[in-house]
């Protein structure tokens, strides 16, 4: 497996160049366009976004290079599964492509992607990184086509991927008769497995695997960042609707490419020991996740090698961009702001930018962790974590938004018991690791027979009992809490209580007024030049402010969910072609 960068040739830096060159261009552009110097504007890109341009970021943001080494390694070692995450519905990845491609060290590639892709989001917050993301939109698709059809091309058809997929193995693991180590599962092309199966068990696949993607596209700030830049809901709608015809892509853009990959280069994506695997890859628990890196070098020309390259690290920059800017949004908004209640637009700015560069150190030290994680395949790591965390905080959201019983704290309790249990589930598996393929496996049941998925089932039952319990023995929620917040309550409408939280809003804007007035003597005594340069880099700008306290003051406290009867018959046919869609493909491959 060459890591020497040699099979790039000039041509490929080209395109790679080109690519990197237009990705800066239009993050700067965005900074420049959008109302960065505001806290709505650096955070939520102004509210002003379209439709289109919010479905490509949810899009491109949730895909990420993860999906493409990690939907495609998952492929090639159990076939299209995997790609029950994608029809329900990070760094490390970035980092193998270029180690890969141009053998640098692993650390070395983070931090250079990392300094990149940090520079136009501190500068540009999320302006930059939508419109940055309806580029690399563009990209993935276009190359990720190309390689499939290539990759298709080259194997002879579809009926050849599947016949040659079960029998491509190693050489040395053809040597060893005896060992299902390396070997392909039968079921490879079945989503729906048996209940036991070690790696996609179907109770598991059908409400384990649905409550992640119900977590992740309901709650995690990454994606609800790009709906609340939305001009309204309608636009929030369908630009969640064409996220969702593009999720759909990855069986073909991903998974079977990766199934290719395993009948095209058997010796580097399939090894069969550990051995074998650390001289390939230098991963000891298997070589999958360079699966699809290697279908990019081993059958495309170059020139498209390049692009596709760009394309593989245009979705890993929009997976740092998307959590850089809405980890920053977290943090700066509703963690700093409430300890610091009086914080000035200038001191919001900076405390966000400073976060993201925290943010960097932390994901380069956890990198370790992923090279241990799940066999060597990297989506199958993602998505453990996720069981293991996520579940206490959908169960909070589903609470939420349908009961008008749960309060503050019953989630309280609910998140507490279930991060606990959850934590101390992936402690446990750290401490205990899996072991290698012809091992005896000595872990209690507990962890070596509950799989992760089957573990998020649990988690989400046990979070949502706590959180009605702790509820039903406290206090309820009163009106004024309940007020637009739940599936029951969002079309009241009380002009008193209106009045009074316009009221309250406008007492919170004159106390951060007065707090950067506070600050005003202070930000007098720097010198002409180094204001002129913190305040660019920073967003700093008077006049967007102005604008945006204007707009505050002509528009309702909270606004409407109801849209245009045309516009939502429109979004409503989509919703049902597209769960048709989704229902069809499930049940053909299951």
């Amino acid at each position: 497996m060459a890591k020497d960068g040699s099979q790039l040739e000039w041509p490929d830096y080209v395109v790679i160049a080109i690519h990197f060159a237009l990705t800066v261009g239009v993050g700067f552009w965005a900074a420049r366009r959008g109302s960065r110097g505001t806290a709505k504007g650096y955070f939520l890109a102004g509210r002003d976004m379209s439709w289109y341009l919010v479905g490509a970021s949810l899009y491109v943001s949730n895909i990420g290079s993860s999906s493409f080494m990690g939907i495609g390694g998952a492929a090639t070692a159990n076939g299209i599964a995997v790609i029950c995450y994608e029809f329900t519905a990070e760094i490390y990845a970035g980092a193998l492509i270029i180690q890969y491609t141009l053998g640098w060290d692993k650390y070395l590639s983070v931090v250079a992607l990392l300094a990149f892709t940090a520079l136009y989001t501190i500068v540009g917050g999320l302006a930059s990184v939508i419109f940055t993301d309806a580029l690399q939109t563009v990209v993935i698709l276009v190359g990720g086509f190309i390689l499939s059809i290539m990759s298709l091309y080259k194997v002879g058809g579809y009926e050849n991927m599947m016949n040659k997929y079960l029998a491509s193995v190693s050489s040395e693991k053809a040597l060893l008769t005896n060992s299902t180590c390396g070997m392909a599962p039968e079921n490879f092309n079945h989503i729906f497995r048996d209940a036991s199966d070690p790696n996609y068990p179907w109770p598991g696949v059908v409400f384990g695997a649905n409550i992640l993607s119900y977590w992740y596209f309901c709650t995690d700030q990454v994606l609800v960042q790009r709906l609340l830049s939305a001009k309204n809901t309608i636009h929030a709608k369908a630009g969640s609707i064409m996220a969702g015809y593009m999720k759909i892509l990855p069986l073909f853009l991903m998974a079977w490419p990766g199934i290719i990959a395993r009948v095209l280069f058997p010796e580097e994506v399939a090894c069969g020991t550990e051995e074998e695997c650390l001289n390939q890859c230098g991963i000891a628990q298997g070589c999958s996740n360079f699966a699809y890196v290697s279908m990019v070098h081993g059958i495309m020309p170059k020139g498209l090698r390049g692009l596709m390259l760009a394309a593989m690290l245009a979705a890993l920059m929009s997976s740092l961009t998307s959590i850089f800017n809405s980890g920053s949004t977290v943090f700066t908004l509703d963690l700093w702001r409430i300890v610091k209640k009086n914080s000035s637009e200038r001191e919001l700015m900076i405390v966000g930018r400073i976060f993201v560069l925290i943010f960097t150190g932390v994901a380069v030290a956890w990198l370790p962790m992923v090279d241990q994680g799940q066999g060597g395949q990297l989506f199958n790591y993602v998505q453990s974590i996720s069981s293991y965390l996520a579940p206490p905080v959908g169960a909070v959201y589903l609470m939420g938004v349908f009961s008008t019983r749960a309060n503050e704290k019953g989630a309280f309790g609910g998140l507490l018991v279930g991060f606990i249990v959850g934590v101390s589930r992936m402690v446990a598996d750290w401490a205990l690791p899996a072991p290698t393929c012809g091992e005896e496996d000595t872990r209690p049941w507990i962890i070596s027979g509950i799989h992760y998925l089957n573990f998020a089932i649990f988690l989400f039952g046990l979070s949502i009992i706590i959180i009605w319990a702790v509820s039903v023995m406290s206090k309820p929620p009163s009106a004024k809490e309940l007020y637009k917040t739940t599936w029951w309550t969002k079309d009241c409408f009380d002009k008193d209580l209106e009045l009074k939280l316009k009221e309250e809003e406008k007492l919170i804007a004159d106390k951060q007024q007065k707090g950067e007035k506070l600050k005003e003597g202070d930000e007098q005594q720097t010198t002409a030049i180094k204001s002129c340069l913190l305040s660019w880099f920073c967003g700093i700008d008077q006049d967007s402010k102005a604008k945006e306290d204007a707009d505050v003051a002509s528009r309702p406290t909270l606004q409407s969910l109801k849209a245009s009867k045309t516009a939502q018959t429109i979004v409503e046919i989509n919703l049902v072609i597209l769960i048709t869609c989704g229902v069809f493909i499930w049940g053909f491959f299951a």
